[in-house]
C-alpha cells in the first residue's frame, strides 16, 4: 500500500505497477469475510434484516454488514455491467446476439497492414503509436511508463506537443531530436482541420482503416 501511495504522489506509474501482484490477498481476505459473514447467502438476509429492525446491540453486527455488502456492490456492479459493453471483455461475444458492432480494436490487422512497408522506425501520438513495438516499431514515447528508459516524461511531452503545436519548426525540431523516421496518426483522433493540417499525400506510405503512416523525412519537406 506505501509503494502505491508513492506511486500516486509521484506520478509513477513504475511504482503503481509493483503492489498489483499483492492484490489478490486483498481479494482472499474479502472473500473470506463475505463468506465467514454469510453476506452471499440470501437465507441469512432474511435474519439479518429482522435483527435491523429490531434494533439494539445486536443490530450493529448486521449493521455493519449490511454496510459492507453495499460497498462490495458499489464496486462489483459497474465492473459486472462492463463485461458486455467493453471490447476488451466480453463485447465480441455478446455483441453478435444482439446485432450489434463488436467494436474490437483489431490491432493485428490494422498495424501488421499499415507497418508491413517499414522495418524498424520511430513513430508518434502515444496512444496510436501505443502497439506499435509489437509490429516491429519503435516510438518516442509510451502511454504508460517502463524500466530503464530515461526521459520519459519529455518524451511524451514532447510527442504530445507535435500534434498540438502549430508551428512548423517545432514539428521540424521534434523530428530532427529524435530522428523520427515515421509518423503514424489516426484520422479518427483528429478534427477535419487537424487532418488537413497534419496528412500530406506527398509523405503517405501506407493507410489501413483510419491509421495513416508518413514518411517523416517526405513529411517535413
Amino acid at each position: 500500500m506505501g509503494v502505491g501511495i508513492a506511486g500516486t504522489a509521484l506520478h509513477s506509474a513504475t511504482l503503481a505497477r509493483i503492489p498489483l501482484a499483492g492484490l489478490i490477498f486483498f481479494h482472499l481476505a474479502i472473500a473470506i469475510t463475505a463468506y465467514d459473514a454469510g453476506l452471499l447467502r440470501p437465507s441469512e438476509w432474511v435474519n439479518r434484516v429482522h435483527t435491523l429492525l429490531q434494533g439494539g446491540n445486536a443490530a450493529a453486527g448486521a449493521a455493519l454488514a449490511t454496510v459492507a455488502t453495499a460497498m462490495m456492490a458499489y464496486f462489483l456492479i459497474p465492473q459486472l455491467l462492463a463485461i458486455p459493453r467493453e471490447p476488451h471483455l466480453a463485447r465480441a461475444w455478446i455483441a453478435p446476439l444482439l446485432g450489434r458492432p463488436d467494436k474490437q480494436a483489431d490491432f493485428r490487422e490494422h498495424y501488421g497492414d499499415l507497418l508491413t512497408p517499414i522495418s524498424r522506425g520511430d513513430v508518434g501520438d502515444p496512444t496510436t503509436s501505443w502497439p506499435v513495438p509489437s509490429f516491429g516499431g519503435r516510438i518516442v514515447a509510451a502511454v504508460h511508463y517502463e524500466f530503464f528508459t530515461p526521459g520519459q516524461q519529455e518524451r511524451e511531452s514532447d510527442a504530445h506537443r507535435f500534434f498540438s503545436t502549430d508551428s512548423e519548426t517545432v514539428r521540424r525540431a521534434l523530428l530532427e531530436r529524435y530522428h523520427a523516421r515515421w509518423l503514424i496518426v489516426d484520422t479518427t483522433r483528429l478534427s477535419e482541420a487537424q487532418q488537413a493540417e497534419l496528412i500530406r499525400d506527398r509523405a503517405v506510405v501506407s493507410r489501413s482503416g483510419s491509421l495513416v503512416l508518413m514518411d517523416a523525412a517526405a513529411w517535413a519537406q
